[in-house]
């Protein structure tokens, strides 16, 4: 299920302050409660292993916090839902492809789809070569333009005019987005489907 986080993340973030403030408090006082066992224990892997557990827990709610402050940020920059960073985010680690390559990509396409809406041929030009009129681009988020022209690329056969194509519509770094424009769909999908999309 996915939730609005931009509508709600500071109260949700609060939530999560408290929640790591209580895993710490907690953690302290497992450890306290088996300080004064040390000498009844035979082992202490037992303690060792709490104690790791309630660290791994609020290092686990810090790191989401992180995270999620880091999308509240970037995402409205980038022109961009939530959703649709945190699978961007994914495809890129997953592909081995930097996310700043990735968001210069996406940031060439939204420039080149203004320029075609306004009938320059720097912008008109390179659409038509994935076959796309300026209709097309203009009925279509930046999401949805984005993900149309990966599916466009990816349709194409000839590995020439493909990367014609694909040089035209990214710029000298094309060949860096190679891995993520081919998996990045599936990719996304397989994040939502795993209910990993916040």
């Amino acid at each position: 299920m996915q939730i609005n986080i931009r509508a709600n993340w500071q109260a949700a973030k609060k939530g999560m302050d408290s929640v790591v403030g209580h895993a710490r408090g907690m953690g302290s006082r497992i450890g306290g409660a088996f300080k004064g066992l040390k000498n009844i224990l035979s082992s202490t892997a037992g303690m060792m292993g709490i104690g790791i557990g309630a660290a791994a827990a609020v290092a686990g709610v810090k790191k989401l916090i992180d995270k999620m402050d880091e999308i509240e940020d970037n995402a409205p920059k980038l022109g961009v839902t939530f959703a649709y960073f945190q699978k961007m985010q994914f495809a890129a680690e997953r592909s081995g492809t930097s996310f700043q390559a990735v968001t210069s990509g996406f940031s060439r396409i939204k420039k080149l789809a203004g320029e075609a809406a306004a009938g320059l041929r720097s912008g008109t030009d390179a659409f038509a070569m994935i076959g796309m009129s300026v209709e097309q681009i203009k009925a279509l988020s930046p999401e949805q333009l984005f993900d149309e022209v990966t599916k466009r690329l990816n349709l194409m056969e000839d590995p020439a005019l493909r990367d014609a194509a694909a040089a035209g519509l990214f710029g000298k770094n094309f060949a860096e987005l190679n891995n993520f424009l081919k998996d990045h769909l599936a990719l996304g999908a397989e994040l939502e489907a795993r209910g990993g999309v916040i």
